[in-house]
């Protein structure tokens, strides 16, 4: 009975050796597969994506708290399968990892006529995970014994006490896997005009709270505040133009074209004076056209012709002078 104990023992001891020595051997493999320092965040992101939309700007206050607690939720299930689909199964046990995760938002946007034309802005969230993984003690069950693994020798002499740090892992997470977007605000084409071409007080506009981080504007016609992060802002007055906003992806060459279309008519309805400006005028044109005939000019003379006056125009008011002079 001693001696099938003992060699029960021995046996559940070469056990525990050879899932050591496999244990050994991946941690060999993983530290030749993470990396053994950190990375830069913006040049992993800028390099892994591509995405001409991103010019390192950080966007990411714009999430809600709630919206950002939400993708980490969805962050964490990722991770924990990430995790499992580098390690061998058999050795879960014996890995701790930490990860640490920096969103990036990359703008899209769209036409919409609200009470004036606006351009909808929505964002793609991506993520940059950076999983810190751990080799960690841990116990595993040999035909009734339990042996504390790994060991540091491979003989079974002492096991490590504390984790030890095998590197990292880096990924982006796309928006396709996040499930992620997030809808920010309407922003007037008024405003998004004088935004792109770097103008801190845009015409038809008033600052109404000015600071550090933003600025809240009222556009005439448009009921809500409009607030704009600075960050916002700067990176609008680099891009510069729709149709750079085009070229780089923010919004589909199709509606770069209405933005266009529209912001064309704004400006032709910007130069076309109020009815009542333009009755103003057409009175003072009158005066003066009637001054001219008092002074024994004709339609056709060159004084006349001067002022603007469509000839049919300037026909009807020398009959309408005619009458007058009649008249008195």
């Amino acid at each position: 009975m001693y001696l099938s104990l003992r060699k029960q023992l021995v046996l559940a001891k070469l056990a525990a050796q050879k899932f050591n020595r496999r244990l050994n051997e991946e941690k060999v493999r993983l530290q030749a597969l993470l990396s053994s320092s950190r990375k830069d965040v913006d040049s992993y992101f800028k390099k892994q994506v591509k995405d001409r939309r991103y010019m390192g700007q950080d966007f990411s206050p714009l999430l809600s708290k709630k919206e950002a607690q939400d993708f980490d939720k969805t962050l964490v299930e990722i991770r924990r399968k990430n995790v499992e689909e580098l390690v061998s199964t058999d050795f879960l046990p014996f890995i701790a990892s930490r990860f640490w995760r920096s969103f990036s938002l990359l703008p899209s946007a769209y036409y919409t006529l609200e009470e004036i034309r606006c351009l909808s802005f929505v964002f793609e969230v991506f993520a940059v995970v950076e999983v810190g993984v751990s080799l960690k003690p841990g116990q595993m069950n040999f035909d009734g014994y339990v042996f504390n693994l790994p060991w540091k020798d491979g003989k079974g002499n002492s096991s490590i006490e504390t984790p030890e740090f095998l590197g990292y892992h880096h990924a982006v997470l796309t928006p396709e896997e996040l499930g992620g977007w997030s809808l920010w605000q309407n922003i007037p084409l008024v405003l998004l005009k004088g935004l792109l071409n770097g103008e801190t007080r845009p015409n038809g506009t008033v600052v109404i709270l000015a600071s550090y981080d933003d600025m809240t504007y009222k556009v005439k016609g448009f009921e809500e505040e409009v607030e704009i992060p600075t960050q916002f802002a700067e990176y609008l007055e680099r891009v510069g133009s729709i149709d750079e906003m085009v070229d780089m992806g923010v919004m589909t060459e199709k509606v770069g074209n209405i933005v266009k279309a529209a912001l064309s008519e704004m400006e032709v309805e910007r130069k076309i004076p109020p009815p009542r400006e333009r009755s103003r005028r057409r009175d003072s044109m009158k005066e003066r056209a009637f001054q001219l005939f008092g002074e024994d000019k004709r339609p056709s003379d060159p004084e006349v012709k001067s002022l603007g006056i469509k000839p049919n125009t300037a026909y009807r008011y020398y009959q309408e002078w005619k009458k007058t002079r009649n008249d008195t």
